[in-house]
């Protein structure tokens, strides 16, 4: 058997794959589609294969399994190892993010929030916590409109595995974040956390969404068969009231209301399938008519924005799981049929929508390949912001997956994308400049992200493989 390995043939393929292996690893890193440690892990496995290789030629293949097993062993014990010291780093609060000098704005105090946060209930699924409490009605600019200086800090009170958040559209201090069989709430824009959830199915909480009242309706999809679930008072009583039916669905879920008609639902498979339910959850129809997809049924959809006053009125964010997108398409009937609003943007794969909420027709687009676009006009026509996103190499946002926009001074624009974190622009687009990333990751990659002014930024962000961070404006 040894013999069979030095023919030619064998030789020039194994070192084929060696070579094709290496070429898309540094050619991964130097895209940024590959952090420093994957890089690190991924040269090792070729060494460690090139290394058995040479052990089995000269002494055999007891000798070399023995070696094989060995290294397992103590590849696992470096892992864990490391792995304790940077849960210990992690947990260290970073640093206050320095002034920038890219924009010249005067360095902003930290705004005070409309209403005290109450604290929440600290004893998971009591059945008299008290609704949220009304929402506070922000009615002035936040104090400072510069560059949102603060600090990025770890939530140890949140399981590292959160699936979906959702911010309460009429009180930004209600935030919600879904995990496995349980919701977690916060009183204070994020900076406490408790379970209050009873009566959930031991499942994924894949998607969460909130009307715009108080205290309005909490919706949760649940598991792999996508059970809908409502709640009254605040996440601690639930009600099944329906089921949408998608099969797999896709392996992000999304689920979004309408500011204007808070009976109608959106779900995002991504990048499967979109449903939509005129009757507060109850029943579900397909929503795809005129959008991208394949021969299979798939509609290809990666998120949405709904119009704030106008619920005809939805843009769509199109791409395939993997591969091209076709831009931003727009839907003027509530989702019903869609026609293409990509002019400038037809191959582009777009994973965040923003409506401004004082000009609904302007409108920003990101994309998984850092691309940014505006529009004036309400999708008629785009302009690309890619170059003023020009940062230091290997930060450049990679996949865009939140923008937020300043309801008190629409010049203020917020990005959170993987490798760059945290971005601002203080013009409307036209200028930005990196703000910070969470603990001591150079490329972070988010799992699921989330950003909302209270009316000073809050950024939640759950990073692959390490604790959900959090970051606030002015700090707490």
């Amino acid at each position: 058997m040894k013999e069979a390995f030095v023919t030619p043939e064998i030789i020039a393929a194994i070192f084929t794959v060696i070579g094709t292996l290496l070429v898309s690893i540094i050619l991964g890193f130097l895209e940024g589609r590959i952090g420093f440690e994957s890089l690190v892990a991924l040269l090792a496995i070729v060494l460690l294969g090139l290394l058995l290789y040479v052990l089995y030629r000269q002494v055999g293949q007891k000798a070399t399994m023995g070696a094989a097993a060995a290294m397992v062993v103590i590849g696992f014990a470096v892992f864990f190892v490391y792995r304790g010291i940077r849960g210990r780093t992690s947990a260290t609060p970073t640093a206050a993010v320095q002034a920038p000098q890219a924009l010249e704005t005067a360095a902003p105090t930290a705004p005070t929030d409309t209403a005290a946060p109450a604290q929440p209930s600290a004893t998971p699924g009591a059945s008299t916590t008290p609704p949220p409490s009304a929402p506070p009605g922000p009615t002035s600019a936040p104090a400072g409109a510069g560059v949102p200086i603060g600090q990025w800090q770890p939530i140890d009170e949140l399981p590292q595995k959160i699936l979906s958040i959702v911010v309460h559209p009429d009180d930004p201090q209600i935030v919600y974040a879904g995990a496995t069989g349980f919701v977690y709430r916060s009183e204070d824009a994020g900076a406490t956390w408790a379970s209050v959830s009873t009566g959930l199915p031991n499942e994924d909480v894949v998607a969460l969404a909130h009307t715009a009242t108080n205290p309005g309706v909490l919706y949760a999809v649940i598991g792999s068969k996508h059970a809908v679930y409502t709640s009254e008072d605040g996440g601690v009583n639930w009600t099944q009231v329906g089921n949408i039916d998608v099969g797999m669905g896709g392996f992000v879920k999304k689920l979004y209301v309408s500011p204007a008609n808070q009976e109608l639902l959106y779900f995002v498979g991504v990048a499967f399938s979109l449903m939509h339910s005129p009757n507060g959850g109850t029943t579900w129809l397909p929503a795809g008519e005129g959008l991208p997809g394949d021969e299979r049924g798939n509609v290809n959809v990666l998120t949405l924005a709904i119009h704030p006053t106008d619920p005809n009125v939805v843009y769509a964010g199109t791409g395939g799981f993997v591969g091209q997108g076709h831009g931003v398409y727009k839907s003027v009937d509530g989702g019903q049929t869609w026609a293409p609003a990509n002019r400038s943007m037809l191959d582009y794969r777009i994973t965040a929508v923003a409506i401004d909420p004082t000009d609904p027709q302007v409108v920003y687009a990101g994309g998984d390949s850092g691309d940014l676009f505006k529009s004036e006009d309400g999708g008629d026509t785009w302009v690309k912001r890619t170059e003023a996103l020009d940062v230091q190499a290997y930060s450049a946002p990679r996949t865009i997956h939140a923008i937020a926009i300043d309801e008190w001074d629409a010049n203020r624009v917020f990005l959170l994308g993987d490798n760059a974190g945290l971005m601002f622009s203080g013009d409307g687009g036209q200028k930005w400049q990196m703000v910070g990333k969470p603990g001591e990751h150079d490329q972070p990659y988010f799992a699921v992200a989330e950003m909302f002014l209270t009316p000073r930024l809050v950024a939640i962000g759950g990073i692959d493989h390490d604790v959900v961070w959090r970051y606030v404006e002015g700090g707490d």
